[in-house]
């Protein structure tokens, strides 16, 4: 483990260096400054790397036996996620990164992640992790009647908790409940996240 954290702290540091040679190489003022906080926020991630290692270093020097490494820094995992907002193009591995991301800050089981789609007045299943198959390919499209929910968080715009499937009114006898069942749900919560628009 320790290992692969020095290889996190060298690739940090190789995209701090490409950030500040594309804020050197710019005349744009407003671009060579957000070059400039992006230099910054993977110079901070490889210094809680450095740290966690050191740390690692320390632990298994002071009490002979190893531990296991913290996890990073939450707010340096959104800030990470938020470089490769930036930076990447392609939009499934930030999809699949974000959801990584929540699922470990939540400390869930499993995740996904639907965006609506207006014309069809439904939510498409973008990313996933840990459903069943058959789970995954159910909710592949969701729709605003769903007893799933997400379709019932969509519905009511605001956050949707479901403490016990088993228990729950709107679940009971559907083909929802059978979906998650299947993935070994017990306990659910969908947030929807809304634009200005």
């Amino acid at each position: 483990m320790l290992q692969r954290l020095s290889a996190q702290v060298r690739a940090c540091h190789e995209r701090a260096a490409e950030a500040k040679s594309k804020a050197e190489a710019t005349a744009d003022p407003a671009v060579k400054a957000d070059f400039l906080e992006m230099e910054r926020r993977w110079l901070a991630l490889a210094r809680s790397h450095a740290y966690t290692e050191s740390l690692g270093d320390f632990t298994a020097a002071t009490s002979g036996t190893r531990h296991e490494l913290p996890e990073p820094d939450d707010a340096l995992r959104l800030q990470e996620i938020s470089t490769l907002l930036i930076q990447e193009g392609n939009i499934d591995a930030l999809y699949d990164c974000v959801l990584d991301a929540v699922i470990g800050l939540m400390r869930a089981d499993m995740g996904s992640m639907q965006e609506f789609q207006p014309e069809q007045n439904e939510l498409n299943l973008i990313a996933w992790r840990g459903f069943h198959l058959e789970s995954a390919a159910f909710w592949k499209c969701v729709r605003l009647d769903s007893a799933s929910t997400c379709g019932v968080a969509l519905s009511a715009e605001r956050r949707v908790m479901v403490p016990d499937i088993e228990a729950c009114d709107f679940m009971a006898g559907t083909a929802d409940l059978d979906a998650y069942r299947r993935s070994g749900i017990r306990a659910v919560q969908s947030t929807p996240l809304l634009s200005g628009s």
